[in-house]
């Protein structure tokens, strides 16, 4: 196994990246329905911050770099068991919650960062087609403005936390080019 070094970090953040070391066993699978089961374990991961770690403290986030969180991150999936957790929490931090506290309208700000950094709401992200894969240049699914607010035309596939998600972040082609 390749280990590449994390950019230093501070010495506060150090010693979440120890926490979050020993938190493997509040974070574990349980027995029964998995999404269910995942729901539980974001409930719990949000009740020690996990799952703000970059969502900004005005929004009841721990206001984290996202270098910081990473670490966290990277220090928890030494203590979880279950990797793919840990990879439904950083699909979850980086790639529907980020976008939203560093894009997102002040009242899509408001609407979602709260729970999604208590772990009430869970994140996902919506990019893959099927003849496209992950090139965003060449997805067709595309959003068209409306009275009502935007419509949605086209399908996405293998979405992480799409059975349990609360919050999807779509990438969606608004016009040409």
């Amino acid at each position: 196994m390749i280990h590449l070094p994390m950019a230093p970090v501070s010495p506060e953040v150090a010693g979440l990246c120890d926490w979050a070391r020993s938190a493997g066993d509040v974070l574990a699978a349980g027995p029964g329905d998995p999404a269910q089961d995942l729901r539980r374990r974001f409930a719990e991961a949000g009740k020690i911050g996990l799952t703000g770690l970059t969502v900004p403290e005005e929004y009841d986030g721990a206001g984290l770099s996202a270098t910081s969180a990473t670490a966290i991150t990277e220090a928890l999936g030494e203590s979880v068991a279950d990797a793919g957790f840990v990879f439904s929490l950083a699909a979850h931090l980086y790639a529907c919650v980020a976008p939203i506290a560093e894009f997102g309208t002040a009242e899509q700000k408001s609407r979602w960062l709260p729970g999604l950094a208590d772990g009430s709401l869970i994140g996902a992200f919506a990019v893959t087609e099927a003849d496209a894969g992950s090139d965003i240049m060449s997805m067709r699914t595309s959003a068209t403005q409306h009275d009502d607010g935007w419509h949605i035309a086209g399908t996405k596939s293998m979405i992480t936390n799409a059975p349990v998600a609360d919050v999807v972040l779509a990438v969606v082609r608004t016009g040409e080019g």
